[in-house]
């Protein structure tokens, strides 16, 4: 005879342990942007009641992100791990692509969807007017007119 009450606690488990996805690594939210990871982590200095279930995603979960202390880690396909230096997180004036180097001085368009983001994490400016960005999930070294950068976070 089947025992449900097993079965039951079992699915439970099962469905647990896949949601408790080991890449919040403590963050109450987690976003992959492609080319970076966010997470954000609870501020002891600030008391909030986080939001269940869908209300803390999307246009509802940026109406609180002052509250928490932001965290940017380099996207690859495993969890990461390797944290970005806030100084190396860019504010974007906008309007600009992201590139692929084919040569010495060639680059093309790599995606047209940098509007997504914010910012972006540029690991080191060349003479020549580019920035490489930190390594992503797309295992490409890609590129931006350092003219399309703002400003480095603050840390604050």
């Amino acid at each position: 005879m089947i025992n449900f009450k097993m079965i039951s606690l079992i699915s439970l488990g099962i469905i647990i342990t896949g949601c408790s996805d080991v890449k919040f690594l403590g963050a109450k939210h987690y976003s992959n942007k492609m080319i970076y990871t966010e997470r954000w982590f609870v501020n002891p200095d600030i008391k909030i009641s986080i939001p269940s279930g869908t209300e803390f995603y999307g246009a509802s979960a940026e109406k609180l992100k002052e509250k928490f202390i932001i965290k940017y880690y380099i996207s690859d396909d495993k969890h990461s791990l390797i944290e970005i230096a806030y100084k190396d997180m860019w504010t974007l004036k906008g309007g600009d692509y992201l590139y692929i180097k084919t040569g010495e001085n060639l680059f093309i368009k790599f995606d047209e969807r940098l509007y997504l983001w914010n910012v972006i994490p540029v690991k080191e400016c060349y003479k020549n007017g580019w920035c490489q960005t930190y390594p992503n999930w797309y295992n490409e070294t890609l590129y931006i007119k350092k003219s399309s950068l703002d400003k480095p976070l603050s840390g604050e």
